[in-house]
């Protein structure tokens, strides 16, 4: 029998429900994991910024530091559970919006591994490791050769989000493309002469795919932040389904 699998991911600071409730934390604690006629797996992970280090706080919140980890453990959830046939539901506030955002492009773009391949957590997570980094490379390199994957292209049956930001806060445009131009460069160095642990970002996929069957995103309309603007899915010249295929995509 199929089942329903509910990734959610808090925002920026985040922790378990701790101080200020946020509704993704609400959508976990309410899905009936018991229920009588539907399995449902649910995972939850903590925001960025809601480390026990006061430095990875910081860097957390100011910089979305973090934000790659979350998206390896949802992934590596969905791998552990996911079966033909089963509906991902993704569900995410802030900057975790933005991670099951990118969460859903990692899954358009690579694809979800076959968890019978795997003998051990430390294969699998090896593996894990791969496919993200397969993602955010500009070209995706075809993981299929080194591991199996599902075929299932409409797998994300729903992404349900509120107030999207960008993985960067920083209060002037200028100064998050100016941020974005550094780190490309840095990228460059170190794939070319070196080799260094992944400390920051090279853009995620979190537009809108054809992998997505249903998405909603709910803005604030007296959001006054200054660091954190909201990020809109762009649906203009995106269709790739037929007439009778149309997915649902709103903004509330």
């Amino acid at each position: 029998m199929s089942k329903n699998i509910v990734l959610c991911s808090d925002g920026t600071g985040q922790a378990g429900g701790q101080g200020f409730v946020s509704n993704v934390w609400r959508l976990f604690k309410a899905v009936d994991r018991h229920h009588a006629k539907k399995k449902q797996v649910v995972f939850h992970v903590d925001g960025v910024g809601s480390e026990q280090g006061k430095v990875m706080r910081v860097l957390g919140g100011a910089l979305g530091v973090g934000l790659g980890n979350d998206i390896r453990q949802l992934y590596a959830t969905l791998v552990r559970s996911y079966k033909p046939e089963d509906k991902i539901f993704l569900f995410g506030f802030s900057r975790g919006a933005f991670t099951v955002r990118s969460l859903a492009g990692m899954i358009h773009h690579v694809g979800i591994l076959k968890k019978d391949q795997f003998q051990s957590d430390e294969k699998l997570n090896k593996a894990v490791k791969a496919a993200y980094k397969a993602y955010r490379k500009e070209k995706n390199p075809d993981i299929s050769k080194n591991y199996d994957l599902h075929d299932d292209k409409r797998s994300i049956e729903f992404v349900g989000v509120w107030d999207t930001v960008d993985a960067i806060g920083v209060p002037i445009d200028e100064m998050r493309e100016a941020f974005y131009a550094i780190r490309n460069t840095f990228y460059a160095i170190r794939d070319k002469f070196i080799s260094l642990p992944h400390v920051l970002y090279r853009r995620h996929r979190a537009e809108l795919n054809s992998s997505i069957q249903n998405a909603y995103q709910a803005i604030s309309i007296d959001d006054e932040r200054l660091t954190f603007h909201p990020m809109i899915w762009d649906e203009s010249g995106f269709n790739p389904y037929s007439p009778d295929e149309t997915p649902i995509w709103r903004h509330i």
